[in-house]
């Protein structure tokens, strides 16, 4: 059975997420509830961090290094164009350090550990479940991108998608989901893994509603 933390969690996350899909919907009020993209991934990653099994050194080791790679690859991406392609951030996910939102290495850390919290407890080699949870954030990604377009998180060159986009998110998830199952023992929490559904299916609806 949940505990009250975990239930009232629950129930923050979907009223919020209800919430945000109703307004990002609403041509009328689309731009109002992007602005507060950064505030919910904050909200999203505190939750997650509240309802943690084990708080330690290693927790916090695995989750500065995925937010500092997450984030360094796309300060190089968005700077270069080297890794990911030709974009540029707009916006919503709040203060842009050198064009690049300090929020998007949260995202980074969202969408690993929720992720690698689904597939845990999942009786495969390390390397096997890190390549497929990699595919599988691929394919949210996939989902996302054409939302992240039509709300302004950010820009494709000419409005194309390059191939190299989900090499390189298959890529880096592939080596932070690898550390995330090397270090990360403990029994993952319900909400962490549910977080990951929610994702799946929050912007799977705006792919269809939206774009």
């Amino acid at each position: 059975m949940m505990n009250l933390k975990t239930l009232i969690s629950f129930y923050v996350c979907l009223s919020v997420f209800a919430v945000g899909a109703v307004g990002l919907i609403m041509p009328e009020y689309r731009a109002i509830f992007a602005d507060f993209s950064w505030a919910n991934l904050l909200m999203v990653f505190g939750l997650m961090v509240l309802n943690h099994t084990a708080i330690n050194k290693t927790f916090w080791r695995f989750i500065g290094i995925t937010y500092l790679v997450g984030f360094t690859v796309e300060l190089v991406g968005v700077n270069t164009g080297l890794l990911f392609g030709e974009y540029v951030y707009g916006n919503a996910l709040g203060f842009k350090l050198f064009g690049t939102p300090l929020m998007i290495g949260v995202n980074w850390v969202i969408c690993v550990w929720s992720i690698g919290a689904v597939l845990h407890n999942w009786m495969l080699p390390v390397w096997y479940k890190a390549a497929l949870g990699a595919a599988i954030l691929v394919a949210l990604d996939m989902l996302l991108e054409p939302v992240a377009m039509a709300l302004d998180f950010w820009q494709w060159a000419g409005n194309e998608i390059p191939t190299q986009n989900y090499l390189m998110w298959w890529l880096v998830s592939y080596v932070l989901l690898n550390l995330y199952f090397r270090w990360m023992h403990e029994k993952p929490s319900v909400f962490t893994q549910f977080i990951f559904w929610l994702l799946l299916v929050f912007f799977g609806l705006l792919n269809f509603m939206i774009t």
